[in-house]
C-alpha cells in the first residue's frame, strides 16, 4: 500500500516545499492552515489513490485477457511459437507472424505487446486488406486538412496513434506496391509525413506484421524484398489446429471453463465419447 504524506510546517519556505514534494509528499501545507483546504487536499489524495488502484486492476485484467496463458496449447508444434513469442516480448525487434486465417495471429501479437515493456502504451491493430487503396497512406500516416477531397480536418494516422506502443499490420501482404514503399521509408527513418503536409514527425513504434501468406509467397513478390527483410527479423509461424490435434482437448476444456464462468450454462465437461 502507498501512504499519502502531507507535510505541515510553521516555517514554510519554497525550498523546503520543493524538497518535500520531490521526496514523495502529496503536498506541503503551511501552518496555520484552513481546515476546508486541508480536507479538500486529503479528498484529492484519496481520489488519486482510488484511481491508481483502478488502473492497476485494469492492467491486471488486460494481462489476464491477452497474456500468453490465453493461447492454449502445449503440443510439440506450439512450443516453438511460445518460445519465439516470449523472446519477442523482451525486445522491440520487428516480428512477422505467419499463419492461416483463424490461427490466432492477432491474439499472439497482443500477448507479445502485453508482456513487453510497451504494455502501458497503445496497441493499435489494422487490417491492411480492409483499407481502400486510395486511403491507405492517409490511414497509416495521416493527412492535413484539405489534402484531398473529403479531408475536412487533420488526421493523425495510425503510426502517430501507436506512438511509443505497438502497431499490428495485419494482412500486410495485401498492401499495394506503392504503399509498401512508403511503409518501408517510415520503418527506416522513424518518421511519418502526413498527406498534404510539409513537416515530418518522429514516431517510436514497435511494428508487428501478420499475414496468411506463406514464406514462399512473401519472397516470391507478395512483399518487396527490402520490406520483407525489414519486417521478418523474427518470424513466428502459427500452425493450424489440424497440425496440432493434441491441443484440441485442452482447447475444448479452456472454452468450456471460460463460457461456464460467464453464463448460467450447466456445461462442466465433455463425455469421452463426445470428445
Amino acid at each position: 500500500e502507498q501512504l499519502a504524506v502531507f507535510v505541515l510546517s510553521d516555517k514554510p519556505m519554497i525550498d523546503h516545499a520543493t524538497e518535500a514534494i520531490r521526496r514523495g509528499a502529496e503536498d506541503f501545507v503551511p501552518i496555520p492552515f484552513s481546515r476546508d483546504l486541508l480536507r479538500k487536499e486529503i479528498n484529492r489524495a484519496l481520489e488519486t489513490a482510488d484511481l491508481r488502484d483502478n488502473i492497476a486492476h485494469l492492467r491486471s485484467l488486460v494481462t489476464t485477457a491477452f497474456g500468453f496463458d490465453q493461447i492454449v496449447g502445449n503440443s510439440a508444434r506450439m512450443r516453438p511459437v511460445f518460445e519465439r513469442a516470449l523472446a519477442a516480448s523482451r525486445s522491440d525487434t520487428p516480428v512477422l507472424v505467419i499463419g492461416e486465417t483463424g490461427t490466432g495471429k492477432e491474439l499472439l501479437a497482443r500477448a507479445i505487446h502485453t508482456n513487453g515493456r510497451r504494455r502501458d502504451r497503445p496497441f493499435v491493430p489494422i487490417n491492411c486488406a480492409a483499407l481502400p487503396h486510395d486511403l491507405i497512406e492517409s490511414e497509416l500516416f495521416g493527412h492535413r486538412r484539405g489534402a484531398f477531397s473529403g479531408a475536412h480536418a487533420d488526421h493523425q494516422g495510425l503510426f502517430v496513434a501507436a506512438h511509443r506502443g505497438t502497431l499490428l499490420l495485419d494482412e500486410v501482404g495485401e498492401l499495394p506496391a506503392d504503399a509498401q514503399a512508403k511503409l518501408l521509408r517510415v520503418l527506416q527513418d522513424g518518421e511519418v509525413r502526413p498527406v498534404g503536409g510539409l513537416d515530418s514527425r518522429k514516431v517510436d513504434v514497435r511494428v508487428i506484421a501478420a499475414t496468411n501468406r506463406n514464406l514462399h509467397e512473401l519472397r516470391a513478390g507478395a512483399l518487396r524484398q527490402d520490406l520483407f527483410f525489414r519486417l521478418s527479423v523474427l518470424v513466428i509461424e502459427v500452425p493450424p489446429l489440424r497440425e496440432r490435434v493434441d491441443d484440441i482437448p485442452q482447447l475444448i476444456h479452456h472454452l468450456l471453463a471460460r463460457h461456464g464462468d460467464s453464463s448460467a450454462s450447466s456445461l462442466i465437461g465433455l463425455a469421452p465419447e463426445a470428445l
